[in-house]
Formats: structure tokens, sequence, C-alpha cells
């Protein structure tokens, strides 16, 4: 019985430390952050980036908020007429 409790533990363990690798974390904004949506106040390139929607991405917080900003890069694909 103890060591299957034991077991069971030590597997909830693993898989709650294994959980934990991707996630993105905030940092603390080191400047003001003005909400205008220019990214002059984030350091370039963002630290993430989602292959799904090609977007870029980064977290931000102060005291009171937490920031998102999200980055595309224009591309643009033209069909040619048939």
């Amino acid at each position: 019985m103890m060591r299957n409790i034991f077991s069971l533990v030590l597997l909830l363990v693993s898989l709650i430390s294994f959980a934990q690798d991707d996630t993105p974390k905030a940092t603390w904004a080191s400047l003001p952050i003005t909400i205008d949506g220019k990214p002059t106040e984030w350091k370039l390139p963002l630290r993430f980036y989602d292959e799904g929607t090609k977007v870029f991405f980064a977290f931000a917080n102060d005291d009171r908020n937490l920031y998102l900003c999200l980055l595309r890069l224009r591309t643009t694909s033209f069909k040619r007429p048939s």
C-alpha cells in the first residue's frame, strides 16, 4: 500500500515538473510602458514565438499591471490570376 502511494506521488511530482518547462514567464518592466501600439519599450526581438500563428510575443509586469506585446511580421502572398 505504501509503495503504491509513493509511486503515485512520484508520478505526480514528475508530471508537474515536466509541465512547467515551456511556460512563458513575464519579466519586470524596467521602463514605464506606454500603451500606444508601438513596441518601443520592448527589447526586440521579442522573447517568444508561436509557430502556429506566426506571432512574436513577450510579457512584462509592474506592481499593478501585466503587459503583453504581440508582433506579427508582414507576410503577404499574392496569387496569380488564373
